[in-house]
This record gives structure tokens, sequence and C-alpha cells, in this order.
């Protein structure tokens, strides 16, 4: 799985790309509380996992804030770039999660207990989310959960472009704080 790594900056700029994307469209709709404008309220993030080159189009969380005075409610759109909280980039606990322990560790310098929490997550916490629950049905015949995230790159292998990159886009509803289907693991 070492092999699905991006070689380029574009592969990157492409999930930057596409969140942007999801913030305008997410913006278009205005609050969810009160229906008010959302204005841009992008907040610093510090990745790791990334070589030095990459962490400048992962250096902030698009976010969105209600513009109302009263109201403020901020939202966090979906995000093919960050999962959840998590200080590891989407794509390298994504990766991480596929070989080895040690294979890892030196893959993404993370620490073997974070790397091992990631694995558990994987094949524990996300199969019983809700979210997983409804996706999954979408992917016919149904995968081996136990041999996941290895099984999700391999059912986008052979979906036309990058198999990573479609993984990232088919979990990305659960990296978005609010929503229902956000299974708030480790």
């Amino acid at each position: 799985m070492i092999s699905c790594w991006p070689a380029s900056a574009k592969f990157f700029q492409d999930l930057l790309d596409v969140d942007e994307w999801e913030a305008r469209r997410q913006g278009a709709g205005g609050c969810p509380r009160c229906q008010g404008r959302l204005d841009r309220a992008d907040y610093p993030r510090k990745p790791r996992g990334l070589p030095e080159q990459w962490e400048g189009l992962f250096c902030r969380r698009i976010s969105l804030c209600c513009s109302r005075e009263g109201c403020r409610r901020r939202l966090t759109p979906q995000s093919v770039r960050f999962l959840g909280r998590r200080v590891y980039v989407a794509a390298v606990v994504l990766l991480a999660a596929t070989v080895s322990v040690v294979t890892a560790v030196a893959l993404c310098g993370a620490a073997r207990c974070t790397v091992e929490r990631w694995a558990e997550w994987w094949t524990g916490a996300l199969p019983q989310s809700a979210f997983w629950r409804l996706a999954r049905a979408r992917l016919m015949p149904p995968i081996d959960e136990a041999r996941l995230p290895g099984e999700l790159l391999n059912r986008f292998e052979g979906a036309g472009g990058d198999a990573l990159f479609n993984a990232l886009r088919f979990i990305s509803p659960i990296t978005a704080p609010r929503s229902p289907s956000f299974p708030m693991g480790p």
C-alpha cells in the first residue's frame, strides 16, 4: 500500500480544492440555525505526517461562522484533508493503517500506540458508526470490515482515478464534527 502514497503536490492541491468546493457548497446554504450568511473563519492546524513541502496546503482548516450577531454558530464543512480533530492528515491515517505498525511509524513518524489506535478505529469504531452503516451499502459486494482501510483502498483501485483520493472522498462525511454520522473515536 505504500505505493499509494502520492508522488506530487498535485494530489494535495486537489484535496484542498475539494475542501474549498465543499465549503462554498455548505456556505451557500446559510446558517443551519438562523439562515444567516456564513463567513469564512478558518483556523490554524499543525499537520503531522507530511513532508514539509506539502504542509502549507494543510496549515488551515476551513471553517464557516454565522454573520448574525447573537447566533455566530460555527460550521465546519466535511473535509478530505482532515479526519476530525486528528492532527495527522487523513491520507496519512488511512495509509498508515494499511501497513505494518513498524512501517507506519517509519512512514509518518507517529508513535506506535497512535498507529495501533488508528488501526483499532478503522476496524472497531468506524464500522459501528451511523455513517458506516449507511455507506457500506454503496460497497457491493460487501467488504471485510476487519481488513479496513486496506479493503476500502482496494475497492476504489479500479474505480478510475486515484484510489486514495476516492477513498478519502468516500469517508469525508465523517469529518464534519456536527454531522450526525461523525464517530467521535480516538
